[in-house]
């Protein structure tokens, strides 16, 4: 949490100096970094480090990530390939929230076990072999899915527009998260604890 407001208060004088600065910050134990975009920052990330998102609308639509052999083409996709947290400003903030649109959005199976709250994602939102990642406070305007092997990853007080598709998970826990797409999700070998479905309509596998 003292991050976070540490974060907030930083954000805040960086508004108070200039209204449209928008500055992606890593936190490396005792040092920081700052970054005029998101990949800049997601390429300088090391294991462990603290990612803060600043509010606004960001899109990954220009980006390439050569996948985790290197010598792939995935376009307008950003990956997460180390083991870090992410701090958004919020989902439901109105203008002041980070969101992520026009492409996909990775964690791959060196990020196991990071974490990632406070960002709405208008795009696809993909977990690449990963497991223990925990995913809190996040918003899905696109489709969730798992792909290859994903384990024991942790969905907390998440809120789903559109479809998610667990059929490559063992062990996912979801809780206290709200559905308002019922049509076609899958949860394989997934827990589901207090969580809210909107719709009685379609079905889950």
């Amino acid at each position: 949490m003292k991050y976070f407001i540490l974060w907030v208060f930083l954000l805040a004088c960086l508004m108070g100096t200039s209204v449209k600065a928008q500055v992606f910050m890593i936190e490396r134990g005792s040092s920081s970094f700052t970054f005029s975009n998101i990949k800049a920052a997601v390429d300088a990330l090391q294991n462990n480090d603290k990612l803060y998102l600043p509010p606004g609308i960001f899109s990954l639509q220009s980006y390439t990530w050569t996948g985790e052999s290197g010598n792939q083409s995935f376009r307008s996709t950003l990956a997460i390939t180390k083991k870090v947290a992410i701090y958004g400003a919020g989902y439901n903030q109105g203008a002041n929230s980070t969101i992520l649109q026009n492409g996909n959005f990775y964690f791959s199976s060196s990020a196991s076990g990071s974490t990632i709250t406070g960002v709405r994602f208008d795009l696809h939102f993909i977990l690449l072999n990963a497991s223990n990642v925990s995913i809190s406070r996040c918003k899905f305007n696109a489709y969730v899915n798992s792909q290859e092997v994903s384990q024991n990853n942790y969905i907390n007080e998440c809120e789903f527009m559109e479809r998610v598709q667990m059929s490559n998970e063992s062990g996912a826990v979801f809780t206290k998260c709200i559905f308002n797409y019922n049509y076609s999700n899958i949860f394989q070998n997934s827990t589901l604890t207090n969580n809210l479905f909107t719709t009685t309509s379609g079905y889950i596998f």
